[in-house]
């Protein structure tokens, strides 16, 4: 239809017909172009909501997770101390030296008594997480991190997921000496989880030397893991916080 009436116009020779037709073509070629580019740039934004929408529900469990995780830690720190403390040990104020780095010793609550014929329950349970990595995995198979256009919030999710990996190193590392300490601990006669009570524990500490290393190595990295527990929340807590803000979430 176009080309005849160019074909009819030139012929004619009225050649503001041409044109009006040429500038016709050119503006449709140019509005079509600018359709599909909206449309793929929506399209685009609908995939990067999708993927901040289901790592923002992964950081959201993540940080139910390490908060649930807090408590059993610092009762697993409070329970070889009151062990060892019994035992004789006294320097429980000085800061643990991990590295180059003074770690201070966090305030733990007191044990209960009605579990102190129970200690091992506590001593021995070492609670971890590993992450929940289903959003961000999804959003690298899927095309990659430039799928997020802001780039700040892609280096905080590169830098999230980076730290998220060493919290788990850590992790495997208490999870291996809580085994550690199981070992020493049936050699002193102590079931990993059994009955015992703060006398028979102590007494296992005192005539067996490699026990007591054991607890003394549980409770550095208990207060390592409780301090990358805080870590790691407090990532957690911000990365979420920049997600719901570019989502338009935010409280």
């Amino acid at each position: 239809m176009i080309l005849a009436r160019i074909s009819k116009a030139v012929r004619e020779q009225n050649w503001f017909a041409v044109c009006l037709e040429f500038v016709i073509v050119i503006a449709g070629v140019v509005i079509g172009f600018q359709v599909n580019g909206w449309a793929a740039e929506q399209h685009d934004r609908g995939v990067e909501r999708g993927h901040l929408t289901r790592i923002a529900e992964d950081l959201r469990d993540d940080i139910e997770e390490l908060e649930n995780n807090a408590a059993p830690t610092l009762m697993r720190i409070a329970a070889i101390h009151l062990v060892l403390e019994s035992a004789g040990d006294t320097d429980f104020d000085q800061p643990v030296i991990f590295s180059d780095q003074n770690l201070a010793i966090p305030e733990t609550p007191d044990v209960p008594e009605d579990q102190r014929d129970h200690l091992l329950g506590n001593i021995n349970l070492a609670r971890t997480l590993f992450g929940n990595r289903n959003g961000f995995d999804a959003l690298m198979e899927s095309g990659g991190i430039d799928l997020i256009r802001d780039e700040a919030l892609r280096e905080a999710l590169q830098d999230y997921y980076t730290q998220l990996g060493s919290f788990s190193v850590v992790q495997n590392l208490v999870r291996e000496l809580r085994m550690e300490s199981m070992v020493r601990g049936h050699d002193a006669g102590l079931a990993m989880f059994g009955p015992a009570t703060l006398d028979e524990l102590v007494a296992a500490v005192q005539t067996h030397p490699e026990f007591h290393a054991a607890l003394r190595s549980n409770r550095d990295w208990a207060i390592i893991h409780d301090l990358s527990l805080e870590s790691q929340n407090n990532a957690a807590t911000t990365l979420l916080a920049e997600i719901e803000a570019e989502l338009g979430d935010a409280p």
